[in-house]
């Protein structure tokens, strides 16, 4: 799940060769990108999860 940032720049730092730096950095950008997209489902899902549990709150208290 967790990447160290770190020690991807340091793998990205030892490269030899400009084109192995160059699709690093790509993928670098690609794993950024989708890190970003399941952290908004992520919080897309806690917010629906907290409106229906409102809701649920809400029928019982109207019982």
């Amino acid at each position: 799940c967790c990447l160290n940032w770190n020690h991807l720049k340091k793998i990205m730092e030892n490269q030899t060769s400009q084109d192995d730096a160059e699709i690093n950095k790509e993928k670098l950008v690609i794993i950024k990108d989708e890190l970003r997209r399941l952290s908004y489902e992520m919080k897309k899902k806690e917010v629906n999860r907290n409106s229906t549990h409102a809701k649920m709150q809400q029928y019982i208290r109207q019982q």
